[in-house]
């Protein structure tokens, strides 16, 4: 597998089907009342379309407001969300605010590896390598890692013979237990302090972290030497 080309469909401004087809479908919002949260969002990035602050936050709207990947694939088609410059934006944004649910999920459905390359230069450390014969999901955690602390943790998860994302999380700040910071967090299970965090999923889940996690035991198996060994030569590991 390899990186797909970033869409050459923005920026938005002058791109008149694009731009009429976010009108019209601002339109049907206004008609029907429902998903006002997207509605304003979508007429904020109308005043100002090459916004990608904009553009990140009517997608991140759209999906906590449930809409399904049928209806989200106007935003997928209309935004460059493959570029550096969407993958960059989006994880500059949940790293400096930890609460900024809406640029995780404008994430979902970019490249895998374009992702994984972003974070690793945030979160150097690879610390969970999720391959489980029958798993739902494949995938990757990164993070910041010093004695037993990580800071920084990204989970980047695909299914399997996809190379899109499927599932992100994020969590700040996760504790091992004394002395057992040098094993993978796979490895811990139900014994770390986590503060904070959020998860976002396709098609069309998101929620937040309480004060735990469990993170449950890596077995290898489903694909160990497909895409998920792509995933970690490519980063270096």
């Amino acid at each position: 597998m390899c990186w797909r080309r970033s869409p050459k469909n923005w920026p938005l401004a002058g791109k008149l089907g694009v731009m009429e087809g976010l009108k019209k479908l601002r339109d049907r919002l206004v008609k029907t009342g429902q998903y006002e949260s997207v509605r304003v969002a979508l007429e904020t990035l109308l005043l100002a379309p090459n916004d990608v602050d904009l553009q990140i936050d009517v997608l991140g709207v759209a999906h906590r407001a449930s809409w399904l990947p049928n209806r989200k694939a106007a935003f997928w088609k209309a935004f460059p969300i493959e570029s550096e410059e969407w993958v960059g934006r989006c994880v500059a944004r949940v790293i400096a605010v930890d609460s900024d649910v809406d640029a995780l999920c404008a994430l979902l459905n970019s490249d895998v590896l374009a992702v994984a390359t972003t974070v690793r230069a945030y979160s150097p450390d690879l610390v969970v390598v999720w391959d489980r014969n029958g798993a739902e999901f494949c995938g990757v955690g990164l993070a910041h890692h010093l004695g037993d602390q990580f800071s920084r943790y990204f989970y980047i998860g695909w299914k399997p013979g996809h190379d899109t994302v499927q599932r992100l999380d994020f969590i700040p700040q996760i504790e091992a237990p004394p002395g057992r910071g040098d094993q993978w967090l796979d490895n811990i299970v139900g014994q770390c302090a986590v503060s904070g965090g959020f998860w976002a999923e396709l098609p069309y889940g998101f929620g937040y972290w309480a004060d735990r996690r469990e993170f449950a035991t890596s077995v290898t198996g489903l694909e160990p030497y497909g895409f998920t060994e792509t995933v970690r030569h490519r980063l270096g590991y």
